[in-house]
């Protein structure tokens, strides 16, 4: 039953952001109990951001810093955690640039304790699906996006692959399913979870969410994803400020945000032994509850050798509902690093000037697709005197034959084009 008593804290990082009033005001206007909500933020401004209509109402706290302070979102997240807490029940994280449905705070509260049945720590999320604050929004109850993982980078990130999953077909009877990855825009659980896994400051962006779920992971806590779409997020947002690209030393930054990046990512490698550790990670390490090794049994990640296993990478949709795999069946199903180099026909290419998509794959002879990569309006990768591309990648056998089909815009999808690999 819906507890109305519960207080919610939301923890918003904005950085010089002009959605922060209008996400903040859609927020308070669609819930069912908009007195027991609490927000926190950390407003990284500018000279010119006003937020005159949200800053004096009573159920705000505002960190306010000046966006050349900003050290990056996960510093601002743990700002939050410190500075702005102030012993609510639930704790709901999102970023400045969101939308809901209605009564959205009662259904995520009936979802938690739905999730309570399985494990009294548990926390709901996802990759939210998407608004577009230049168009009329129209809310549907599509599919969430589920966070898998396409390969690590040579500096040991692992790139993110969001997919759609079937809900209607595969969950029939199922408000929830398990998640393997928490994001950073979008989760809400119990507050203890604030002191359970508190936000690492000295991490930048990137390996931000992979942190976080190892480390919640191993405290005890499970993940779900919820079957209705609850919380929508704006993604692209190509005109806004992004702190990467801000932090130069143009704009008289001293520490630009190449060199947080860098040093959050040796530490990020450093946490997952994929180098040597020198770091006491103390309050940001990992739990006690489960070991690293359970969490990359979950997952379906060897962080030490940097593989994804072939449910984590999930091409096809095909891969199960996570769950805490063997030892060898883990060890078995890790995908294995390949590098080919690929050249093609140019005559098979016909002869457009309006391309706009390339999808380029690897498969085996019976036609399973092993690989995929697509490329947008890319015409460094693939043009009229290119036909010729190396390709690092990751997958579970041998691939047989690489495949190119070009996308035309007038035209629609072209022949396929097949290479012997």
């Amino acid at each position: 039953m819906y507890r109305k008593n519960k207080k919610i804290f939301i923890s918003i990082a904005s950085y010089r952001d002009p959605q922060l009033q209008s996400s903040i005001l859609d927020c308070i206007t669609k819930s069912k109990f908009p007195r027991n909500l609490s927000f926190g933020i950390c407003w990284q401004k500018d000279q010119y951001e006003n937020i005159d209509k949200i800053k004096n109402l009573p159920n705000i706290k505002i960190y306010d810093v000046d966006w050349r302070e900003s050290k990056g979102a996960c510093w601002s997240r743990s700002i939050i955690q410190k500075e702005l807490y102030s012993n609510e029940d639930l704790y709901l994280q999102l970023d400045s640039h969101h939308r809901f449905i209605d009564n959205w705070d009662e259904k995520l509260i009936n979802l938690l304790e739905e999730s309570f049945t399985t494990n009294s720590k548990s926390i709901i999320g996802s990759y939210a699906n998407s608004y577009r604050r230049e168009h009329p929004i129209s809310y549907t109850n599509k599919p969430c996006k589920i966070n898998t993982f396409d390969s690590f980078t040579e500096e040991g990130d692992l790139v993110s692959k969001p997919v759609i999953f079937n809900s209607d077909e595969l969950y029939k009877n199922a408000n929830l399913i398990f998640a393997r990855f928490l994001s950073g825009h979008f989760m809400f659980c119990d507050a203890q979870f604030i002191f359970d896994c508190p936000y690492d400051p000295n991490l930048y962006f990137r390996g931000e969410e992979l942190a976080l779920s190892a480390r919640a992971y191993s405290h005890g806590y499970d993940f779900f994803h919820p079957k209705e779409s609850i919380i929508f997020h704006e993604y692209s947002r190509p005109l806004d400020h992004k702190h990467w690209n801000d932090h130069k030393k143009h704009n008289g930054i001293v520490t630009e945000s190449s060199k947080l990046d860098s040093k959050s990512k040796s530490r990020q490698r450093q946490l997952f032994y994929m180098d040597d550790r020198v770091i006491n990670f103390k309050q940001y390490d990992f739990g006690k509850a489960r070991s690293l090794h359970d969490f990359e049994k979950y997952a379906g990640i060897d962080f030490k050798n940097q593989r994804v296993h072939k449910f984590c990478y999930n091409i096809r949709n095909d891969s199960p509902e996570p769950y805490v795999m063997s030892d060898d069946e883990w060890r078995n199903g890790l995908m294995t690093k390949y590098e080919k180099t690929i050249e093609w026909d140019l005559s098979k290419i016909p002869d457009y000037n309006d391309y706009d998509f390339w999808f380029f794959g690897f498969e085996t002879n019976k036609g399973k697709l092993l690989y995929r990569k697509d490329w947008k309006n890319n015409t460094s990768i693939f043009n009229k005197s290119v036909n010729k591309k190396t390709i690092k990648f990751c997958c579970e056998s041998s691939p047989d034959y690489a495949v190119i089909i070009p996308h035309s815009k007038s035209k629609g999808w072209c022949k396929r084009i097949v290479i012997e690999c």
